[in-house]
């Protein structure tokens, strides 16, 4: 039989066939559907904007020597993406790769990488050295206003700035306003300074059933106004924060708290700590600047969290609620696995004694597999970049014995610099980098570790 009666058959023949071309167009469907466009310029990253609903894979750092940067660095900088009427609803995934002086300056709100989010995915993602500034409501480093969206493994770091507008809402070192969504496994080390009000390291208000969850903030908030927290400034909605700290030194005006500044009933936090000092004119708690007194079976929830008692500069909780004075505990207590009750030491938490000044730390921040943690390195290495040769991806690994300031960068073998992989304070631990040199021709390039007093130099081999 050949192949023109094949098709021209009735009956069951002409059914199979039907059927096999059917089942062809379903499994095809998936590929077209979750289409992903890569993401190798500052260029690529403002398309972003051209198709909202897109899946996108960030395929290299992005900085300063970026293709592209020049575009987005002067004047007003970085026009955030997404509107209130045309919000980012796709998907970024960051690969692990980092984002470096995102610059904006507006004179507006909902300002960020994004302004505005919904129903949205951004995830294994780093932006450091960012320089926001903003007027009005609503305003973050990632995103200045998000609606059902989903950040997971995503650290920001930089310096956030609110001016002019003292009746301006919802400033975060990550999210600005967050309605309904999930922070997971993230972090915040953003310097913010506002004039404006609910102000939180992670988020400046979390409202209608938002998560925090195994994420922390180590940056210093500076505020002249009221509602200011160490993770969310209004926090609120049946929210939830659990498995989370915050380090930074908080200061404001009234209703200040080292995790929340207002805390309305029907929230609640769970298994988290705040070893920074808060300060406050009135209303001032070391956990809870404010808890919203209960109405019916809403209650606002505190358990199992804990601050440190030495170094809050407040002996209360929470300003307007005496349950928590003993929450307090001592920069030993808290060093110490017995001290918190119910915590889960297994999966969650952990002690290394040289990260966090021994406070716990979360063990994604540490873990390099499931099945462990790697030691805390005993000198600066700098490893060879595996693999090697390469073509056009490589990982560069380092190890740290301490804290400190740390650069990674790739030169030519002539001196010329490539590209600067990491400038800044990295934990001590293992790290690893990826370099792509998509955009570079063959040859062999020199990369360079710089962390205090120590310089290690190696050589790599590029072949396309």
């Amino acid at each position: 039989m050949d192949n023109n009666h094949l098709i021209t058959s009735s009956g069951p023949m002409k059914l199979r066939i039907l059927f096999s071309y059917t089942l062809l167009i379903i499994l095809c469907l998936p590929l077209m559907v979750w289409a992903q466009t890569e993401v190798r310029t500052w260029d690529d990253l403002n398309a972003l904007r051209t198709n909202l609903s897109g899946t996108y894979i960030l395929m290299n750092n992005l900085d300063e020597n970026s293709a592209g940067y020049s575009n987005y660095a002067s004047g007003d900088g970085w026009l955030p993406i997404g509107t209130a009427e045309a919000p980012f609803t796709g998907t970024l995934d960051g690969q692990g790769y980092v984002i470096e002086n995102l610059r904006s300056s507006r004179g507006v709100g909902n300002v960020g990488l994004f302004g505005v989010t919904s129903g949205a995915t951004v995830k294994n993602l780093t932006i450091t050295q960012a320089e926001i500034t903003a007027a009005a409501s609503s305003s973050g480093v990632l995103i200045g206003n998000a609606t059902d969206t989903r950040i997971e493994k995503v650290h920001v770091s930089g310096s956030f700035d609110q001016v002019d507008d003292t009746g301006a809402t919802s400033f975060g070192g990550i999210v600005g306003r967050m309605v309904g969504g999930i922070i997971t496994e993230s972090s915040s080390g953003v310097t913010i300074t506002t004039v404006g009000r609910f102000v939180g390291g992670l988020i400046g208000t979390a409202t209608s059933g938002v998560t925090i969850e195994t994420s922390f903030n180590t940056g210093n908030i500076n505020s002249q106004f009221r509602w200011i927290g160490g993770l969310v400034g209004q926090f609120g909605g049946s929210s939830i924060i659990r498995d989370s700290y915050s380090t930074g030194n908080i200061t404001g005006t009234t209703q200040v708290g080292g995790l929340v500044g207002f805390h309305w009933r029907a929230s609640e936090i769970y298994n988290s700590y705040t070893t920074g000092t808060v300060t406050g004119d009135e209303e001032v708690g070391a956990l809870s600047g404010f808890i919203d007194p209960p109405q019916g079976e809403a209650i606002a929830v505190i358990e199992r969290s804990y601050f440190n008692s030495e170094t809050s500069g407040v002996s209360v909780g929470a300003s307007n609620n005496p349950d928590y004075n003993g929450n307090g505990k001592s920069s030993s207590e808290l060093r110490t696995e017995s001290t918190f009750t119910d915590w889960d030491f297994t999966t969650v938490w952990t002690f290394v004694p040289e990260v966090n000044d021994g406070f716990p730390v979360l063990q994604h921040q540490t873990a390099t597999s499931v099945d462990g943690l790697d030691a805390i390195p005993v000198q600066v290495q700098l490893s060879q970049n595996f693999p090697n040769p390469f073509n056009p991806t490589t990982t560069i690994r380092f190890e740290l014995p301490a804290s400190q300031h740390v650069q990674l960068a790739v030169y030519s073998v002539a001196g010329q610099l490539i590209g600067t992989l990491v400038n800044e304070i990295r934990p001590a631990g293992v790290h690893e980098v990826r370099f792509d040199a998509g955009q570079l021709s063959s040859g062999v390039y020199i990369y360079q570790l710089r962390a205090g007093e120590t310089s290690v130099t190696r050589h790599m081999t590029l072949i396309k």
